[in-house]
C-alpha cells in the first residue's frame, strides 16, 4: 500500500508500482480487509511514532531501491490504498 501511495504522489512509476505488488503479492498470502474496518485502520496509523503536528507521516518510494521518509500522507489516501490492495486480493 505504501507504493501505491508513492505512485498516486507522483513518485514511482505505474510500472514500478506493477513490480513491487507483484513481487509482495507472490511472496506473501492475501488478507481480507472489510470496508468497514478502513476507518478504524486510519484511526490507529494516526498514533504512528512518526507523526507530527496531527499530520500522517510515512516513509514512501520515489523509485524502487530509493526511499523518502518523513512524507505526509492524507487519510483518505490511505483508504484508497486500502481499496487498491482489495482489488488485489479479490
Amino acid at each position: 500500500m505504501e507504493a501505491f501511495i508513492s505512485h498516486k504522489k507522483e513518485s514511482l512509476t505505474a510500472d514500478e508500482l506493477h513490480e513491487i505488488s507483484s513481487f509482495i503479492f507472490s511472496l506473501y498470502p492475501k488478507v481480507q480487509l472489510s470496508q468497514l474496518t478502513y476507518h478504524r485502520i486510519v484511526e490507529l496509523m494516526k498514533h504512528d511514532k512518526k507523526n507530527r503536528d496531527g499530520q500522517m507521516r510515512m516513509s514512501l518510494l520515489n523509485a524502487i531501491g530509493d526511499c523518502a521518509i518523513d512524507r505526509e500522507v492524507r487519510p483518505d489516501l490511505v483508504i484508497e490504498a486500502l481499496h487498491y490492495y482489495e482489488r488485489w486480493v479479490s
